[in-house]
């Protein structure tokens, strides 16, 4: 189903200010790519005139240039730094569209190849990785997804429990080594289901953070979890990650707890995160996304996040000017000790075209079943009215129930939907913009892009 590489559209124009900039751009293109300081100086409306002059469309089908032109208006509204967006119909990509900047100083569009730091869509890969050892424990004859022959390269393997049957209701204790419990309520077990839900009874705040950017800057020395989650640890501070609700009683959503889980598949695996996910779903899935950027090289170019700050785009993440990211993870990394340095709660580097390919996991049980992913009880089972991982939303595209997950960080804003009932997915990414207000969970920005998108390629009848 991937398609082919884009061709180059006819850029959105309007009159006025866009006309100019394009003249502006056409006679002064070498200046302002060799003043980049300037270029980030610019009034946001110029930027974005600049950057809507490049846009490509990839598999364009007869009639998606008004759909095309439509989202680029949104591009301006909104100040979209760069954005790449799919829609799948029944398992195929029928549109896709790459507007604006991956790298602003660079001048760098963003192409079919670009890979953006998804945030929390993350967390449904990790979700998967975790049935997939759910189904492997669980269903009798099914092969353990455990590692071939040890942890390929990158870290010393932790003893952990080969992979036998666990109830999503189980408590975590007993795969994780470390009693785990919130001192509020030292009876009440923490299991996988409340991880999977948000609904463990995690806080976050400050001690997480502070723990998350200690193991970020000593990924091969990074504390144990139990260090954050235990009394005595260096990170406990009475507890204060834990809320006074008891587990399974309240939801609060939690970064933690997909570190957590992150782990967790180390401990039940015995394999690094990110090459479990690399062996048992991006190669299965022919997928080129990764959690660990290191292993993309240049091959696949990272898209620049980016804030407003004084009317200007301040880099946020990924800002490596061209150059691979260099390897993090080394011999030092403890399998099954901390899995947080893999970012399973928000690290993946994946294009629209990975997810586009992804989402068919959720959408199309016979492609699950077929590339040995999940089966489809669970893939019903992650969807249900109760979801695990994912969210339920009628409020995304009005009157219409659409299943998926968003994600935010850095500047970035992501999406990756589909209809719950019917054979549309929309995928979004952006690096970096000013998308108004969240209102009941979506902003302007969102509701506007997925409103028009879906709009578009229902009024393109088959294609």
């Amino acid at each position: 189903m991937t398609p082919t590489p884009g061709t180059a559209a006819t850029p959105h124009r309007r009159t006025g200010e866009l006309a100019f900039a394009a003249a502006l751009i056409r006679t002064t293109n070498e200046l302002v790519m060799n003043l980049p300081s300037l270029f980030l100086r610019l009034p946001g409306s110029l930027i974005l005139a600049v950057m809507m002059l490049t846009t490509t469309t990839g598999q364009a089908a007869p009639g998606t240039e008004a759909l095309d032109r439509q989202v680029a208006a949104l591009g301006e509204k909104y100040s979209i730094v760069g954005l790449s967006a799919a829609a799948v119909r029944d398992g195929t990509v029928v549109w896709e569209t790459y507007q604006g900047r991956a790298d602003v100083t660079r001048g760098v569009p963003v192409t079919p190849e670009t890979k953006f730091r998804i945030a929390s869509i993350s967390k449904v890969f990790t979700a998967t990785a975790l049935m997939q050892l759910w189904e492997a424990g669980n269903r009798p004859g099914a092969p353990a997804p455990s590692s071939p022959t040890g942890d390929s390269g990158g870290g010393r393997r932790e003893p952990s429990r080969s992979v036998v049957g666990f109830d999503l209701d189980d408590d975590v204790s007993d795969t994780l080594g470390f009693k785990l419990r919130n001192p509020h309520h030292p009876d009440v077990p923490i299991t996988f289901r409340q991880l999977l839900t948000h609904t463990a009874s995690f806080a976050d705040g400050a001690p997480y953070d502070d723990f998350l950017m200690f193991t970020y800057d000593h990924p091969n020395e990074a504390p144990a979890m139990s260090e954050l989650l235990c009394e005595g640890g260096g990170f406990y501070r009475d507890g204060a990650v834990f809320s006074e609700h008891a587990p399974g009683t309240h939801y609060a959503y939690s970064n933690l707890g997909f570190g957590l889980l992150g782990t967790l598949v180390e401990r039940l695996s015995g394999e690094r995160f990110d090459h479990y996910c690399t062996r048992t779903i991006f190669q299965p899935l022919d997928l080129s996304c990764r959690f660990n950027p290191a292993e993309l090289g240049v091959a696949h170019p990272l898209a620049v996040l980016y804030s407003s700050s004084g009317g200007q785009w301040e880099p946020r993440c990924d800002d490596y000017h061209g150059a691979a990211p260099p390897e993090r993870l080394k011999d030092g990394y403890r399998t099954g000790w901390n899995a947080l340095p893999c970012a399973p709660q928000g690290g993946l580097r994946a294009s629209a075209r990975d997810l586009a390919r992804f989402s068919r996991v959720f959408t199309d049980p016979a492609f699950a079943r077929k590339h040995h992913i999940l089966q489809a009880s669970t893939v019903t089972l992650m969807q249900a009215t109760k979801p695990l991982t994912l969210h339920r939303s009628e409020k995304l595209v009005p009157g219409e129930l659409w299943i998926g997950h968003t994600g935010s960080a850095y500047g970035l804003l992501s999406l990756m939907f589909w209809e719950e009932s019917g054979p549309l997915t929309v995928i979004v990414l952006t690096n970096g913009s000013k998308p108004g207000a969240e209102d009941g969970g979506w902003t302007p920005m969102e509701r506007e892009l997925v409103g028009t998108i879906v709009s578009g390629i229902r009024s393109m009848g088959s294609l």
